[in-house]
């Protein structure tokens, strides 16, 4: 029992990082977004999205809409690279 619950709350204290690459569609950010919220996420990471971030995106993210607005967005895999060079932590 001791060591589920260690394990449990390791749980807790990871970050969860969704990371979509070439999204075309902007519900399926939105809806994204608001998987990541309701998993107690922590940041949501768009490598060269391929829609805007539009009205369709936040119906799909309905309540999630702090994880849409402060999503992180890179142009390309080498920005995403440069800035997140030790990987996601």
């Amino acid at each position: 029992v001791g060591a589920r619950r260690s394990r449990i709350g390791a749980a807790r204290d990871m970050k969860l990082c969704f990371v979509l690459v070439r999204s075309e569609y902007a519900s399926n950010v939105g809806a994204s977004a608001r998987a990541l919220a309701n998993m107690g996420g922590h940041r949501l990471i768009l490598i060269d999205p391929r829609c805007e971030l539009d009205e369709r995106a936040r119906e799909m993210a309905a309540g999630a809409q702090e994880m849409l607005r402060t999503c992180t967005v890179y142009p390309t895999w080498s920005e995403f690279y440069a800035q997140e060079g030790d990987g996601l932590r």
